[in-house]
C-alpha cells in the first residue's frame, strides 16, 4: 500500500512542476497536455479527438463528386425510361377502371353517357337518369400522367361500344413510344 501511496505523490508532484514551468514554456505545456489526455476517461479522449478533425479535405471532397457523378451517369439513363413506362401502365390502368365505371353506369341506366355527357356523367347525373347512383361512379376524373384529359367518344371506332384513350405524352393523335395513342383497343399492347 506504502508503494502505491508513492507513486500517486510522484504523479501530483510532476503535474504541479509541469503547471509551473507552464508559464515559461508552452511546449512544456504541451507535453502536460498530453499526458494529462493519456490519463482521461475514454469518452472524453474521443471528443478531443473528434474535436480536432473537423473538416474533409478537398481530394476527399473531389473524389465524393466523381463518385456520385459516374454513378449518376450510369443509372440516370436507366430511371428515365422508366419513368415512361410507369406513365403507359398508369394510363392503361386508369382505362380500366373507366372502363369498369363505365359498364356500372350502363348497367344502372340500360346505356353509355352519350359523347357530350361525356366521363362527367361519371361523376354527376347529366340530369335526366333516374337510375344513376347517388354519390357517382366514380369520386373525380382525374387526368392522365401528362395532365392532359381522357378521351371519350360513343359509338366506338376501333370496333368496341366506346372509345376510352388517351393522346399520350405530345397529346396529339398518332406518334411512338411515351407519344403514342393508348386506348381501350390496345390496352395489352
Amino acid at each position: 500500500m506504502r508503494s502505491h501511496q508513492q507513486g500517486s505523490t510522484i504523479n501530483l508532484n510532476f503535474f504541479v512542476s509541469a503547471k509551473k514551468i507552464r508559464a515559461e514554456d508552452h511546449s512544456v505545456y504541451n507535453i502536460h497536455e498530453d499526458l494529462s489526455t493519456e490519463l482521461m476517461p475514454q469518452s472524453r479522449k474521443k471528443a478531443i479527438n473528434s474535436a480536432a478533425q473537423k473538416g474533409f479535405t478537398l481530394l476527399e471532397i473531389i473524389v465524393v463528386i466523381t463518385i456520385i457523378a459516374v454513378l449518376a451517369a450510369y443509372i440516370a439513363p436507366k430511371v428515365a425510361g422508366r419513368a415512361d413506362d410507369a406513365r403507359i401502365s398508369k394510363v392503361k390502368n386508369d382505362i380500366q377502371v373507366l372502363e369498369s365505371a363505365l359498364e356500372l353506369y350502363r348497367l344502372d341506366n340500360f346505356t353509355y353517357p352519350n359523347s357530350d355527357q361525356g366521363l362527367q356523367a361519371l361523376v354527376s347525373n347529366p340530369g335526366d337518369l333516374k337510375n344513376w347512383k347517388a354519390g357517382g361512379y366514380i369520386k373525380k376524373l382525374r387526368k392522365d400522367p401528362w395532365g392532359f384529359e381522357y378521351h371519350y367518344s360513343l359509338p366506338g371506332r376501333e370496333g368496341s361500344e366506346f372509345d376510352l384513350y388517351s393522346f399520350g405524352a405530345d397529346n396529339s393523335e398518332g406518334g411512338e413510344g411515351s407519344n403514342a395513342d393508348i386506348g381501350n383497343w390496345n390496352l395489352d399492347a
